[in-house]
Order: structure tokens, then sequence, then C-alpha cells
């Protein structure tokens, strides 16, 4: 099922523990904005996952290489004092930032559901979300 929703109406749902948000995007720079989103999310998800793309099919390629924007959110995140989650603790609260470089967000999320076993749900950025299908 897919719905989208504005903080507001995310706020007053009633969350499956466990639950879990993949923040998505290019990152080309990460941003204000991203970190932004990381912080309002953060309270009302048991985990976060920043899953960069290596490149969105609707965007020019991105400036920076994908290892470059996984280091950019990294440091952010490590300045923010946002704990990470080790890459194999995958059940764990907190922040962990996806290395693969999915093109398509419906194999990630449905790898993770798969995975996790849990509620998941998609972030997606404003200037994406009026071009995606």
């Amino acid at each position: 099922m897919s719905c989208i929703l504005n903080v507001a109406e995310l706020n007053a749902l009633e969350l499956s523990p466990g639950a879990v948000c993949v923040i998505g995007g290019t990152f080309d720079p990460f941003h204000a904005g991203h970190l932004s989103i990381i912080r309002l999310l953060s309270p009302l998800f048991t985990r976060l996952i920043v899953a960069p793309t290596d490149q969105n099919p609707w965007k020019q390629s991105p400036a920076a290489t994908f290892q470059q924007r996984i280091e950019m959110i990294e440091l952010i995140l490590g300045e923010e004092k946002i704990p990470l989650l080790p890459l194999n603790d995958r059940h764990a609260a907190g922040v962990r930032i996806l290395r693969e470089p999915y093109t398509y967000v419906d194999d990630c999320l449905a790898r993770l559901r798969a995975e996790l076993e849990v509620d998941v749900f998609w972030a997606i950025g404003a200037d994406s979300a009026d071009s995606v299908p």
C-alpha cells in the first residue's frame, strides 16, 4: 500500500513497533533540508535509513561520486552527533546509511520489508515528489 502523508498526518499515525523510514535521494549535495528531515523523522521511527541512489533516473548525473556522497552524509551526521548504526546492525534503533547503489526505490523497499519484517515508509524530497510515477 502506498500513500502520501504530510508530517501532521504522520504524527497522528500509530506506527507499529520497529517502524522504519527510508530517506531516499541523490544527496548531491547533502544539505540542510536533508538534515532537517532526519531531525523531524527521528523521533517518529525506530530506525531511519538514508538511502542515496547512485543515479536518479529523472535527474542529470550527480557531480559527486556515490562514495563521496556517502562520506558527505557520514561527515555531516557525525558533526551533528546523530548516531549511525553499524552496517551489520539491521535491527537497532538509530540511523543507517544504505551503501548499495539502488536505482529504483521499489527494489530497495521490497528488500527491506522482507529483511526487517516491519512497516517501512519512504520519505522523498519535494523536488522529486511530483516527478515520481
